[in-house]
């Protein structure tokens, strides 16, 4: 049973395959009866070897809970096999039968609830329905929000505006019940979004988490809503917390557009500004024109600032070509866009090519040490393998930061650097403590048996001061466990 395996179990519990008496883990994703809920956003994974603890790529997630392990071995069960319970999910009447016992439980296992609600198209039953709105309102409001932010339900809906309506209502049960209305699968979306657009008051503290909850529905109505709002706000540059990462205009083409139409009025600094950052995403390759529209020199600093971010952050050919222009020109802005394409995280096949052409050049650049070390990390962060022998060279470079940078770089590849550990490690003993860290993470992030060797060494080195050594003991542990995922992975 691998690790994997074991850490599923606590995600749907005891979810009964449809005619069968006998459960199974959630692990095995090619079984077609195998109900799982999809998490919110989805993030990179560290249980594969090479996860990158650098803070870009793959990385160790600090809050997330620690799994409850597997369940007892019932007597004559196989490993990895539930007894037989005798409910069947398949059954809307013992669907319902099932939940009613979660909530009657003390306390209510929400996650089960929610997994549960995942799972069932047909509407609850009203005792059901006010268990959970009163979780909502007086109870464990977190646990509500994990539950009915799956519910299928429509009648959900006009009780959960009713919370929102409620003057009395406590504050923390109204913003909890807008945001079940921004990502429950019950309701029509654009009938949704007017109704919640209708609760816009103006400027208000409470607009920002209906502007949210717009947000999150998704789709060229919430889009149009939030740039309406956005355009007329007095105070725009406020509601980009409640906004960015909410609306994904990258796979919905009929909201890029609603956005692409809004970035070309003429309007305030501070909505441009908003509207730029909404732009900013993975994928969106649509809002490339536009953004680069943008960048005129009419336009404050401030502002041509964050287009070269969010252009950054699009990862399209046409953008990284826009941004690979802006920096080899001298000046503040050469600079800023200089700095932009350090913080790639996407980059077409094309884009790629002309990264690593770059890097090549960057001696001509006005500001060449800056540009060696933004390329390189860009290239580490996508995984450019034809740029290693480049990056490799790079440690050797007489600039610190640019040596620093190649070490990243080097990490952010992962297991396809392992030959270059010994020459990574050549470089504590005489870095500086910054140096150190880099040097450290990043063989913790190439893993493997040769860097958890390297980093046993390093650990042995007179004069390490208390928090370099528990670095040290970090990227260790990260280095074995990579490298015992991937001898798990061979014998699977």
């Amino acid at each position: 049973m691998t690790a994997r395996s074991r850490t599923a179990l606590p995600l749907l519990g005891a979810l009964a395959l449809a005619g069968v008496g006998v459960w199974v883990w959630t692990s095995n994703a090619s079984t077609p009866e195998t109900l799982e809920v999809a998490p919110e956003r989805a993030g990179g994974s560290s249980d594969e070897p090479g996860a990158d603890l650098s803070g870009r790529g793959p990385t160790l997630d600090p809050q997330a809970q620690p799994s409850a392990g597997p369940p007892a071995r019932a007597a004559g069960v196989e490993p990895g096999m539930r007894t037989p319970s005798g409910r069947d999910l398949s059954d809307p009447a013992q669907r319902k039968a099932y939940l009613a016992e979660l909530l009657a439980s003390r306390p209510i296992p929400w996650a089960d609830v929610a997994a549960l609600l995942a799972v069932m198209p047909e509407p609850l039953d009203p005792a059901m329905r006010a268990r959970l709105l009163e979780a909502l309102r007086v109870g464990d409001r977190n646990g509500a929000l994990q539950a009915l932010s799956n519910a299928h339900d429509p009648a959900l809906v006009p009780e959960l505006f009713a919370i929102v309506d409620d003057p009395g209502a406590a504050v923390g049960a109204r913003r909890v019940a807008l945001q079940v209305l921004g990502r429950m699968p019950a309701g029509e979306r654009d009938a949704l979004v007017k109704e919640l657009e209708a609760r816009l008051e103006g400027p208000s503290p409470q607009d920002a988490e209906v502007l949210s909850a717009i947000a999150m529905r998704g789709g060229p109505e919430a889009m149009r809503a939030v740039s309406e709002y956005v355009l007329r706000s007095p105070d725009a540059s406020a509601l980009g917390q409640s906004l960015v990462g909410r609306l994904d205009v990258a796979r919905d083409p009929a909201a890029a557009a609603v956005l692409a139409e809004a970035l070309g009025r003429v309007q305030s600094p501070a909505a441009l500004d908003t509207l730029v950052r909404l732009a900013g995403q993975d994928g969106a390759v649509s809002l490339a024109a536009p953004l680069i529209a943008l960048d005129r020199d009419d336009q404050p600093v401030e502002l041509r600032q964050r287009v070269f971010e969010s252009l950054a952050l699009t990862g399209s050919a046409e953008a990284i070509e826009h941004l690979l222009a802006v920096s080899r020109q001298p000046g503040q802005f050469g600079e800023h866009a200089t700095l932009a394409l350090g913080q790639l995280s996407s980059a077409a096949p094309e884009a790629r090519a002309a990264l690593l052409a770059e890097l090549e050049r960057a001696s001509l650049n006005p500001r060449p040490e800056l540009a060696k070390a933004a390329l390189l990390e860009s290239l580490g962060t996508l995984r450019v393998e034809a740029a290693l022998p480049q990056v490799a060279a790079s440690m050797r470079d007489a600039s610190e930061r640019v040596r620093n940078s190649a070490v990243r770089s080097l990490g952010r590849m992962g297991p396809s650097a392992r030959a270059h550990v010994a020459e990574i490690g050549r470089l504590f003993a005489s870095g500086s403590e910054a140096t150190r860290v880099v040097v450290a993470m990043s063989l913790g992030s190439i893993g493997g048996p040769e860097a958890a060797k390297e980093l046993e060494e390093l650990s042995k080195l007179p004069n390490l001061g208390p928090s370099l050594q528990r670095t040290l003991t970090f990227a260790l542990d990260h280095a074995r466990g990579a490298a015992d995922a991937a001898s798990a992975a061979s014998e699977d």
